[in-house]
């Protein structure tokens, strides 16, 4: 079954002025959070779009943010492993990953905006048709 465009493009077909994808961008030190920018119909009979982040910053709502490795060294000298991966982990880890590293996957790529490459039907129960119905 061959599929159109994705289906979350519901303003375009009434005369929507923008149809850009959701972005997720994380910021990192020294101003820690993230912003989330996604198309909002506005308000109103018209179909006008407007692009808007929805946003959190760390110093916008807590006064004392730890540095770097404050957490992590105030964790190794209180005997806090809550944040360290135990030896057994790390070991399952390198046996599962370490064939993909070896011989990597092949990589499939598809046009954005579309349901993704035909080799993706394999995935479902039956091996044919889209991934949602």
């Amino acid at each position: 079954m061959e599929c159109g465009g994705v289906p979350v493009s519901l303003f375009t077909a009434m005369g929507g002025d923008i149809d850009t994808p959701d972005i997720l961008v994380i910021t990192i030190q020294p101003d820690e959070g993230f912003a989330l920018h996604i198309d909002v119909k506005t308000p109103g009979q018209t179909t006008s779009l407007r692009s808007i982040p929805l946003t959190f910053k760390y110093k916008d709502h807590f006064q004392q943010i730890p540095e770097a490795y404050e957490t992590l060294l105030r964790d190794v000298w209180i005997g806090d492993q809550t944040l360290f991966v135990h030896a057994q982990e790390t070991e399952e880890s390198w046996r599962i990953y370490a064939p993909l590293l070896e011989k990597p996957p092949r990589v499939t790529t598809y046009a954005a905006g579309t349901w993704g490459p035909a080799e993706a039907n394999r995935l479902t129960a039956t091996g044919t048709g889209p991934w949602i119905d």
